[in-house]
């Protein structure tokens, strides 16, 4: 059903003229008949970090927590620079609180086992979810590893052959999923406000600098700044 613009389902109504690809919109189609009546679902929600801003393709917020869900398509994980730039993005959303975790799910896996992935969602996120309606999910085994939590399962081919295949999904939360190779893409971030990350990647790549040294460089650029208050300083939205 729309009305002005909004694309209602059992529960919640979004914004359905800013989703931008049918992965996007299928799992929108699946994932709201399992929300609770209280999350918000927000698409395409604006982001603003010190090294540029963005939008997340599909965001949940309940209370003062929001999650984010981003919709890979295949060829984001055949680009070494694409994976890239989405890494240290993703950080500074983190580090800058902008969400409390984001999730990356392959279009094909949108695709072929929607309901896995609304799974394995609802599985650490049950408070977005209605308890009666999650339950209502076919259980999996998750197999819960340090940045990507996976669900395996067998595929039937058209000749009937039985090929072990599986779901997979990066889920990044500062607190469960930390790789210290993130400060550092903070840290480069805080010493050259103005670049992008475009931009910080090819400095990064001509002068890959250790923590410590970054640490001092920041400190003689700033040297007010205090390695501690990095999380106190990116909690300033503007």
């Amino acid at each position: 059903m729309e009305i002005l613009g909004k694309h209602f389902s059992t529960n919640h109504s979004y914004e359905y003229d800013k989703v931008e690809s049918p992965i996007e919109q299928i799992l929108l189609n699946h994932l709201t008949k399992y929300l609770s009546e209280e999350t918000e679902v927000i698409v395409q929600l604006p982001i603003k970090t010190i090294s540029g801003n963005f939008r997340a393709d599909i965001a949940l917020k309940f209370n003062d927590r929001i999650i984010i869900l981003e919709c890979d398509g295949e060829e984001f994980h055949t680009k070494e620079f694409n994976e890239w730039y989405d890494e240290w993005r993703d950080t500074l959303i983190l580090f800058q609180e902008r969400a409390e975790t984001i999730y990356r799910i392959k279009g094909t896996d949108i695709y072929n086992n929607i309901n896995s992935i609304i799974y394995l969602i609802y599985n650490f996120e049950p408070e977005f979810f209605n308890a009666e309606y999650g339950e209502r999910l076919p259980k999996k085994e998750i197999n819960d590893e340090w940045g990507e939590k996976r669900i395996n399962y067998i595929f039937i081919n058209d000749d009937g052959q039985e090929i072990q295949s599986s779901v997979k999904v990066k889920r990044k939360n500062l607190e469960s999923d930390f790789d210290r190779f993130w400060l550092k893409y903070v840290l480069y971030s805080l010493i050259y406000p103005e670049k992008d990350i475009k931009q910080l990647i090819e400095l990064m790549k001509e002068k890959h600098y250790e923590t410590n040294k970054l640490i001092l460089m920041l400190n003689e650029k700033f040297p007010e700044f205090k390695i501690e208050d990095i999380k106190l300083l990116l909690r300033i939205k503007e």
